[in-house]
């Protein structure tokens, strides 16, 4: 996913970054499976939160789908592995990164003059 969002050759192709991780998120996150992200791939989300969120900075609003459907994910437990001892250290380092990330998106608002039928608007307030 991350590769796909900094490719250079997909790099202005917003709405397939969004459809993209949509995708995944409807995968973990529907009738038969409500399944959240692995405990050792939240510097990962985290990462992926971040180019979202500068990719709204850039006016790129097709994303707020694909960042409402993360949101709904993380609001799943986290998935651990089989060696849990190594969780509790990835929970210490990571967590913090994706506290600030999703700060940094509880701050963000969409300007109206880019949402003039105020559905994004409408959907940003909701996943907030």
């Amino acid at each position: 996913m991350i590769e796909l969002i900094e490719s250079k050759h997909t790099a202005d192709e917003a709405d397939r970054h969004a459809q993209s991780i949509e995708q995944l998120c409807s995968e973990m996150n529907n009738e038969n499976s409500k399944q959240g992200f692995m405990i050792c791939e939240l510097d990962k989300v985290t990462q992926v939160l971040r180019l979202l969120l500068n990719g709204l900075h850039n006016d790129k609003f097709e994303l707020v789908p694909a960042l409402v459907s993360i949101l709904e994910v993380l609001n799943l437990p986290f998935e651990r592995r089989k060696n849990k001892s190594k969780d509790v250290t990835f929970i210490e380092e990571l967590l913090p990164d994706l506290l600030n990330a999703l700060c940094d998106m509880i701050m963000y608002d969409i300007p109206i003059e880019s949402d003039p039928e105020g559905q994004l608007g409408a959907d940003w307030e909701y996943a907030r």
